[in-house]
């Protein structure tokens, strides 16, 4: 059963930051709905080359991070409070969803691409909330109302796209990103969810419509 002050990853029961900072990491989570609003009012020749450049440096930080080096130094009072325990070792989330990013831009229709990345971006941060305050009927390390709360927010660009994307094609790709999002496992869902809900409707497109 989770609580507020519970350190327990939203739609997670592994040990984790404080619920105040999982907010602010999530809020800052929230920032990278800039990619596919951009992307939407854009196109690839002016999103991938900065998205190049993000993840580029945020690799280069990360990096630092593990290998030990004084460049971390720059951004560790604003960065390190915000990863998770479970981070610490390895790349975190925000190199993954720059990754995903420029592999869904490149992968899919802009449609898709869009509303997939969004999936991740707005379903994460509601899981995480929802899940870490009121989650508490779990399954693994998940739980059932965080993953509800990633289903049902992700039906927000499913409407919002509905007149590029039939609405059938949309909850089917919401309904998988939110089964890969509860089944992730050693790789991150920052990368997982979007390449993997983009790639079904993506296909349901080509196939049905």
């Amino acid at each position: 059963m989770n609580d507020p002050g519970s350190l327990q990853t939203g739609n997670s029961a592994q040990p984790d930051i404080s619920y105040a900072r999982e907010s602010l990491r999530k809020a800052t989570h929230l920032i990278a709905l800039v990619i596919p609003v951009v992307y939407s009012l854009t196109g690839k020749t002016i999103v991938l080359p900065a998205l190049a450049l993000l993840a580029f440096l945020f690799i280069l930080f990360e990096t630092a991070r593990l290998r030990g080096w004084s460049l971390w130094k720059l951004v560790e009072s604003v960065w390190g409070p915000l990863l998770r325990p479970n981070e610490i070792g390895k790349y975190s989330g925000a190199s993954y969803i720059l990754v995903g990013a420029i592999l869904t831009i490149i992968a899919y229709d802009k449609a898709i691409a869009v509303c997939a990345l969004t999936f991740i971006i707005i379903g994460d941060t509601a899981a995480a909330m929802v899940g870490r305050k009121w989650g508490h009927h779990r399954f693994k390390n998940k739980s059932y109302e965080g993953s509800a709360a990633f289903f049902f927010s992700s039906l927000i660009p499913v409407f919002v796209l509905s007149h590029s994307i039939p609405l059938w094609v949309g909850i089917t790709g919401a309904t998988v990103a939110t089964v890969i999002e509860a089944l992730s496992g050693k790789i991150d869902d920052n990368l997982t969810v979007p390449l993997g809900a983009g790639f079904v409707m993506q296909v349901a497109m080509r196939i049905f419509t």
